[in-house]
C-alpha cells in the first residue's frame, strides 16, 4: 500500500561538500512544503508561477507542483532566457510571473539592470547566503514584490526555514551583513548541538540537525552515509 513515506524521487546534491549523493525524497517532504507554501501565502486567481530552476535541483519540485495543485497558470523559463537577466527579465514581464525563486546572486544581477518587475508579487531567495548588498535597489526594481529568505538542503526538500522581510523594513535590513534565516516550516524540528549532540547555551556556535517531516529518507546506495548523516 502506498504511503506517505513512500519514495517519490531520488535527487543527486552538487557535491559542494563531497561527491554528490543521491537524496530519497519521500511524498510527505514535498506534500509538507507545498502545505505551508498554500498557508503562508495563499494562491491568488491572478498568480503565475515560474519553472525556471532545472529539474536536477530540488527547489524544481515546488516550482511545478504548487501551481499544478492550485490550478494556476506555470511560465516555463526557456534556457536561452536564463542566459541574460535582462532577457528573463523581459520573459517574466511577458509571462506576468507573480512569483519567483532566485538566488541572491541572480537577484542582485537583476536589480543591476535597472529594469523593472511590476507583477511580482513575492521573491523567495535560497541556496546561497543572502547579503543586504543583493537587496539594494530591491524596491525600485520589485515595486509590488514581497521577500522571503529560505534556507535548507535536498536533504529536507530545499527549504526548512524562512524568514519573511517585510517592504518597510528593506532599507533598514540592507544595512546588515546578511539576513537571518528565521524560523521552521511546519512539521519541522531543530536543535543547535555541539559535537557531543548536546544542547548549547543559547548564542554559542555548534551544528544545526533538522528533524521532522522535512526529512528525507536517506542516501541511495550509501547506507553508512546514511546510517552516519540521518541519526
Amino acid at each position: 500500500n502506498l504511503s506517505a513515506c513512500n519514495l517519490a524521487h531520488t535527487l543527486y546534491t552538487s557535491g559542494s561538500t563531497g561527491l554528490p549523493k543521491g537524496v530519497m525524497g519521500t511524498h510527505q517532504m514535498t506534500v509538507n512544503r507545498l502545505t505551508w507554501l498554500d498557508k503562508r501565502l495563499p494562491v491568488n486567481d491572478d498568480d503565475v508561477f515560474c519553472l525556471k530552476t532545472s529539474i536536477v535541483f530540488v527547489d524544481h519540485v515546488a516550482e511545478i507542483f504548487q501551481p499544478l495543485i492550485n490550478a494556476r497558470p506555470l511560465a516555463i523559463m526557456p534556457p536561452d532566457k536564463l542566459k541574460s537577466s535582462i532577457e528573463l527579465i523581459q520573459e517574466l514581464n511577458a509571462q506576468k510571473v507573480t512569483r519567483l525563486t532566485l538566488v541572491p546572486s541572480l537577484l542582485k544581477n537583476m536589480i543591476s539592470t535597472g529594469a523593472i518587475l511590476p507583477h511580482i508579487q513575492w521573491i523567495f531567495c535560497s541556496g546561497e547566503e543572502l547579503l543586504s548588498s543583493a537587496l539594494t535597489g530591491f524596491e525600485t526594481t520589485l515595486p509590488k514584490a514581497s521577500l522571503y529568505n529560505v534556507y535548507g538542503s535536498t536533504e529536507v526538500s530545499a527549504d526548512v526555514t524562512f524568514y519573511a522581510v517585510e517592504r518597510e523594513n528593506i532599507a533598514q535590513t540592507a544595512e546588515q551583513t546578511s539576513l537571518p534565516i528565521g524560523q521552521l516550516l511546519q512539521n519541522a524540528q531543530a536543535w543547535i548541538l555541539d559535537d557531543n549532540l548536546t544542547l548549547v547555551p543559547y548564542g554559542t556556535p555548534g551544528n544545526l540537525f533538522i528533524g521532522g517531516q522535512c526529512l528525507a529518507r536517506g542516501y541511495h546506495g550509501q547506507a553508512s552515509m546514511t546510517a552516519d548523516r540521518f541519526i
